[in-house]
């Protein structure tokens, strides 16, 4: 008897005072929110095939490519005209032995410095890459590391295998020497 009386007590518990059962009053919304989805449901399946075209769509035409060979009167018109020039005349390309805007940054040049390459050690982090170079002016040889100076001729920026690239402190130009291809690499 014990046990019926508790389970009983345990339904009593759930149904409120009234003898209502709880959350009654969120069954009409959920009911509402099921009708509704159902009526909707029905009206996209009952308008569907009416949304849906009828044709395919137009096809688009395939353009034709044709391609135009330039002709040297067409570039002639180009050069005739020299939208950078107002004067019509084309200045003589730079060469080498002019200084006109030369670029500081521009690819590294063979350096004329009394330096030359013994070695080089290169790692894989390349502050611990290292370079020995020997300074013909006092038959020295040094190892240098990047960002170190040689004396008051050059800054090291890079060492690569047989090669070292630097800034000449006097020219503010990037420079390189490297070993000659003749010696043979020493494999350990």
């Amino acid at each position: 008897m014990g046990l019926k009386t508790s389970s009983n007590q345990w339904f009593k518990n759930i149904i409120s005072p009234t003898g209502r059962p709880p959350f009654e009053w969120l069954y009409i919304y959920i009911l509402c929110a099921l009708v509704g989805y159902s009526i909707a449901d029905l009206n996209i399946l009952t308008f569907r095939p009416q949304m849906l075209p009828k044709k395919a769509p137009p096809l688009k035409p395939k353009r034709m490519m044709r391609q135009k060979l330039i002709s040297s009167s067409d570039l002639r018109k180009i050069t005739d005209r020299n939208i950078f020039n107002n004067d019509g005349l084309i200045p003589p390309p730079l060469t080498d032995g002019e200084k006109k805007g030369e670029n500081l940054d521009g690819p590294p040049v063979l350096s004329k410095l009394p330096l030359k390459l013994l070695g080089t050690i290169v790692h894989l982090d390349p502050n611990k890459s290292i370079a020995t170079i020997n300074k013909s002016s006092g038959n020295e040889s040094e190892s240098f590391r990047v960002g170190e100076r040689i004396e008051s001729l050059a800054e090291i920026t890079k060492i690569e295998r047989r090669k070292v690239i630097f800034r000449n402190l006097a020219t503010r130009r990037l420079e390189y020497i490297e070993i000659p291809g003749t010696i043979k690499l020493i494999l350990a």
